[in-house]
């Protein structure tokens, strides 16, 4: 073996402190680039939620919505310590971001913290490089919490002090009470460790029992939440009906999936830190390096099982994965000869080439969101008093929900979404969504529907989604006026609408409501 360098060594700790240098000025242009970003993408059906439940509404019983108790709870923490306002959210995503950096650096400070610190900001441009949509993503907490768990489990174990494994399971048991996919996670990390303590005749019954007992602590808070609003039933029946369901639509080919597994400037960087591990050994122990492979293979279950190739489901993979390279690679460059050589050629390769380019990618994504301004002015015209209680939103995450939430607007009913509603495929699950609606729109009927072109499922956006529910679309035509129809985007047509390409709404109002004597210019 090579002999390993200091971190004193003067040739060295130059390289360190480029590296250092480097990896502040990414992260503080990526922070600088998207200080602006607005809220959108799913984040907005989150907000949404936590304020109807704030206003009333029950979730599962009375607000329509397929997400885990878990990710509401996370929303509200998140809410209540950041605020309300889109910079707040902006300012929760970059917590995340140095949490995951606190976890990483936490990890791998048995061998070299710098590996975590860089494995951390590249995780940050790669999250930043996926756009606005995917900022404070449930994914990201997931991989937030997950990474933290694992640093508590390897405190514990290498500390040979117990109490760290309830921090490990309560971490564990929120990241699972976000999203079902990572139940494994606790189980088979424990597992890990359980085998390295055996190896040093260490007893178990009080990891075990730690860890059972901070999975439970958290699981309680769950239940709380569902018992406190009476939905534990409805719950179960999104578990067991409704979500089944959910999981084939919008399912894209195994090929496509697998095409879309890494980004290239992950899968480069694992490539550096696979090459890297063929010829180094970090002082890390082994039990270590398989349980971080390990976390990364559940999440690449995790991203193959929700089957829909989302760029954030990958995130759980991305961090470990990074992580992982990351200390190799960082062994490498500790190493004498051409190791090392190799070692600082790779983090150059990544210096010149993958946080540019991931830096430009979140460049390339606007500061506004035109669609929720627009349709934010359209409503104040409509008169925000009107609408309390008075208005519906379609158009599934394309920025209704936004423009209601930061008006601090009211629907008429608790429904969120539109997946099931306007599905072509017919299905007991789409004609209970149907019905559930209907029976609510009839005890609060709104005066104003906002309906958007997002054709869920389909290659092409298109308002003919609406005749996929013919008595919604009957109801539409024969109560209702169309109002305003507006487009956005670079492409555009002398027939709105007609353009696949390019997002737009439409906002009906009831004929016989005083709002449809209101222009809207």
């Amino acid at each position: 073996m090579q002999p390993v360098l200091s971190p004193q060594d003067p040739a060295l700790a130059r390289v360190r402190a480029v590296a250092i240098l480097i990896l502040a000025l990414a992260f503080a242009a990526y922070v600088g680039l998207t200080w602006h970003w607005p809220l959108t993408g799913d984040t907005q059906v989150m907000h949404y939620v936590t304020f109807l439940t704030d206003h009333g509404f029950a979730p599962y019983r009375e607000i329509g919505d397929m997400n885990m108790p878990g990710a509401y709870l996370a929303d509200r923490w998140a809410l209540a310590l950041f605020g309300h306002s889109d910079l707040g959210w902006r300012l929760y995503d970059f917590a995340l971001s140095i949490l995951l950096g606190v976890g990483m650096v936490w990890i791998a400070r048995s061998y070299d913290w710098l590996a975590g610190l860089t494995a951390a900001v590249l995780f940050a441009l790669t999250h930043g490089a996926d756009g606005p949509p995917d900022a404070g993503q449930r994914d990201q907490v997931i991989a937030v919490l997950l990474v933290l768990a694992c640093a508590a489990l390897f405190e514990s174990v290498r500390s040979k002090r117990a109490g760290w494994m309830s921090a490990f399971g309560f971490l564990s048991a929120l990241a699972a009470s976000i999203k079902p996919t990572f139940l494994p996670f606790a189980p088979l990390l424990f597992a890990c460790a359980a085998l390295e303590l055996m190896r040093h005749r260490v007893a178990l019954k009080a990891y075990a029992v730690a860890a059972i007992g901070g999975f439970a602590a958290a699981s309680l808070i769950v239940l709380a939440y569902l018992f406190q609003h009476h939905a534990a039933h409805p719950f179960y029946l999104l578990l067991t009906q409704t979500l089944p369901h959910y999981q084939a639509l919008g399912a894209l080919s195994w090929g496509t999936i697998l095409a879309h597994n890494l980004p290239l400037s992950v899968a480069l960087f694992a490539t550096f830190g696979l090459i890297a591990a063929c010829f180094v050994r970090p002082t890390l122990p082994a039990w270590e390096m398989t349980a971080l492979l390990l976390s990364a293979a559940i999440g690449e279950l995790s991203y193959l099982f929700q089957h829909k190739g989302f760029q954030q489901h990958r995130y759980m993979l991305l961090a470990f994965l990074l992580l992982w390279a990351s200390i190799h690679l960082y062994a490498a460059l500790s190493r004498r000869g051409t190791t090392r050589i190799a070692a600082i050629a790779a983090l150059l390769a990544c210096a010149v080439y993958i946080l540019p380019v991931d830096l430009s990618r979140v460049r390339s994504y606007p500061v506004r969101d035109a669609y929720t301004e627009s349709l934010e002015s359209d409503l104040t015209q409509l008169g925000v008093p009107r609408l309390q209680d008075n208005v519906q939103c379609f158009d599934i995450i394309d920025g209704c929900l936004t423009a209601l939430f930061h008006l601090d607007i009211v629907q008429s009913t608790g429904a969120t979404g539109d997946l099931l509603l306007f599905q072509p495929i017919p299905a007991p699950q789409v004609d209970h969504a149907r019905e559930v609606y209907s029976r609510w729109a009839a005890l609060h009927p709104p005066d104003v529907y906002v309906v958007s072109n997002l054709y869920f499922g389909q290659p092409q956006r298109s308002f003919d989604r609406l005749l996929t529910w013919p008595d919604f679309a009957a109801a539409l035509n024969a109560k209702y006026t169309l109002a305003k129809q507006r487009e956005f985007g670079a492409q555009r047509t002398s027939n709105p609408g007609t353009n696949p390409n390019v997002p737009a709404y439409r906002i009906y109002v009831r004929k016989d409501s005083p709002l449809a004597a209101v222009p809207l210019q």
